[in-house]
């Protein structure tokens, strides 16, 4: 027994998926090389995306217990359900199909959105890479 597709496509207005992710500590915050990171090649970035890429990370201090870390903020993946993105579910579009249609119409995965927090320098390359795995 299923629920019928037109119900919850009409019913549904915004899909939202969230991740928090620590905030490198702005005391001890510094610029790091990112080829050094172990986890960059899980970011699948371009050479010239890597090469263009200033990350940082906290070494640690008294304002934040030694952990390079204080405070969190949120990634957030938001899917508004447009007519188009209604239609494909209606007609029982695969997945991949509907978040082609949805990135099309301009939504950021969390992935991108992590990414954009950690180029701001707000997060570490762990962190994204955690969240968005």
């Amino acid at each position: 027994m299923g629920v019928d597709p037109f119900l919850s496509a009409s019913a549904v207005r915004c899909i939202v998926a969230q991740r928090l992710v620590r905030k490198i500590c702005p005391e001890c915050k510094e610029q790091i090389d990112p080829q050094s990171h172990e986890m960059l090649p899980f970011l699948n970035l371009s050479k010239s995306e890597i090469d263009t890429l200033t990350v940082f990370q906290g070494k640690g201090c008294t304002h934040c217990n030694n952990t390079g870390y204080k405070g969190r903020c949120g990634l957030y993946e938001v899917l508004p359900i447009t007519q188009a993105i209604q239609d494909l579910i209606i007609t029982k579009a695969p997945p991949f199909s509907i978040q082609s249609k949805a990135l099309e119409e301009g939504m950021l995965t969390l992935r991108m959105v992590g990414m954009q927090k950690l180029m701001a320098g707000e997060t570490s390359i762990s962190e994204v890479v955690g969240a968005t795995s």
